[in-house]
């Protein structure tokens, strides 16, 4: 299993807007092959801190999600959202 963990910072009075492209991503990708959880969290003190946990079954699922055109999609319009780059990390399973 591979867990995903990217966080992103989204810019004030953005949020809202975010989580409404954030929730055709994660539909899209559940409905995946290989998808196992797809989930979006929010900091309970900063709201425009957010948080996706994924998890799926192995390297060769998470490579074809990030070549679907929902994931792409998501991407363009996540951009000009964010107020820094993301952090993603991709951690194998122990």
């Amino acid at each position: 299993m591979i867990r995903v963990v990217a966080r992103v910072s989204i810019k004030e009075g953005k949020t809202g807007e975010f989580i409404a492209f954030a929730r055709e991503l994660i539909e899209k990708s559940r409905a995946e092959a290989g998808c196992v959880a797809y989930d979006l969290f929010i900091d309970q003190d900063d709201k425009n801190e957010l948080c996706f946990i994924e998890t799926w079954v192995d390297k060769t699922a998470l490579e074809a999600h990030f070549q679907t055109p929902h994931f792409k999609e998501a991407k363009l319009n996540f951009k000009p959202l964010l107020s820094k780059d993301n952090a993603v990390q991709i951690y194998d399973e122990i």
